[in-house]
């Protein structure tokens, strides 16, 4: 049976994994080059990439143009978890987590709406006031965390701890795409502190209307971007000739 490039993929993927974890590579290392590797694995180039940027979104590799690809500091939990490798392999699952990342946050902003305390909106006012300030200086890696904290605020504020560990497990998935969408494309930055105002805004009025109708533009705003950005992506590496296999595999 021949596989398909995707579970071509997930193999490479496990096999870095496992030399990680057997300690043939370790924290700083750098990866031979794509050629090399891919005719160690008997892949073509093009499936390499695909792997090597889904660890990269793992937070296990970091790509560095010009310098090579390297291992991260790594955590048990990027080298074991099974589950991540599995949810961003495809387009698809992507686009189905940012659907269930929908539906949650619009139940956490409307309940947010009832229950934030006084001071759950001050620190959500502090969040955007350093938001402001990230755009200005054009700190969109700063902006990208802040982001993420915005969110969790939300949750928090929404008292209910079932619907903020469900939004904690979606959004750990995503978080590397998603900075990575801040950082590489334009306006991102200044489109979500817009939006994260208007969203506080409308919780500090308590108004779930409003507030839902806003997180759901806001959402549907980056889903869109998402898509670009993983379509740029796949164009930017392409189908290339599969590389000879390795006689040792």
């Amino acid at each position: 049976m021949v596989l398909k490039r995707t579970n071509l993929s997930e193999h490479v993927v496990e096999e870095i994994k496992s030399r990680i974890r057997r300690g043939e590579l370790k924290e700083g290392d750098r990866l031979p080059s794509h050629d090399r590797l891919s005719r160690e694995l008997g892949v073509s180039r093009t499936t390499l990439r695909e792997a090597l940027k889904n660890l990269s979104l793992m937070g296990i590799l970091e790509m560095r143009p010009g310098r090579g690809t390297h291992i991260k500091a790594l955590t048990p939990a990027s080298v074991l978890n099974p589950l991540a490798p599995t949810l961003l392999m495809d387009r698809a699952t992507v686009d189905e987590l940012m659907d269930a990342r929908l539906y949650v946050e619009l139940g956490t902003v409307s309940l947010a709406c009832r229950h934030a305390a006084s001071s759950d909106l001050e620190a959500m006012e502090a969040l955007v006031r350093e938001m402001e300030g990230c755009v200005c200086r054009k700190d969109y890696r700063g902006f990208s965390d802040l982001d993420l904290r915005f969110h969790f605020l939300v949750a928090h504020a929404a008292r209910n701890r079932v619907l903020g560990r469900i939004l904690d497990d979606i959004r750990g998935l995503l978080s590397q795409l998603l900075r990575e969408v801040v950082l590489y494309l334009p306006g991102m930055a200044e489109d979500g502190y817009r939006y994260h105002r208007m969203i506080l805004k409308a919780i500090r009025e308590r108004d779930p209307v409003k507030a839902e109708k806003t997180m759901r533009r806001h959402i549907a705003s980056v889903a869109s971007a998402v898509r670009k950005y993983r379509r740029a992506e796949e164009d930017r590496y392409g189908e290339e000739t599969p590389a000879p296999a390795s006689a040792s595999t």
